[in-house]
């Protein structure tokens, strides 16, 4: 391997691994019918890998909790 392809490797490497560390893991859940209303607005969501579309859809519904408690 060429030095640039051993430092693309490990800082691929190394951002998986902050990834892991910084973004909360997100259980299957059910959402509510408005998070799904907002997310199948998002272009592209669903080419997102699975643990990131569900974190797209946490914060959905984490505005939308706070939207409605602002009210």
């Amino acid at each position: 391997m060429t030095e640039p392809d051993n430092l693309l490797q490990y800082a691929t490497h190394r951002i998986v691994e902050l990834e892991s560390m910084l973004l909360v893991d997100v259980p299957e859940t059910v959402w509510p019918a408005e998070v799904g209303m907002v997310y199948s607005q998002v272009e592209s969501a669903g080419d997102l890998p699975a643990h990131h579309q569900r974190r797209l859809k946490h914060h959905i519904n984490r505005m939308w909790l706070k939207k409605m408690i602002s009210r």
